[in-house]
């Protein structure tokens, strides 16, 4: 594996990562944002 191939792998992990992060804090602030709505009883 050279350098070129190795950084590939890198980013790809990473943006795996990311989204995988990106996904949990958005389903994340949708139930604080729910659970918000039920508190208030609007």
């Amino acid at each position: 594996m050279n350098d070129h191939e190795r950084a590939i792998e890198l980013a790809s992990a990473i943006s795996n990562v990311d989204a995988e992060q990106c996904k949990m804090l958005a389903q994340e602030a949708r139930l604080d944002h729910t659970m918000d709505h039920f508190d208030h009883g609007d």
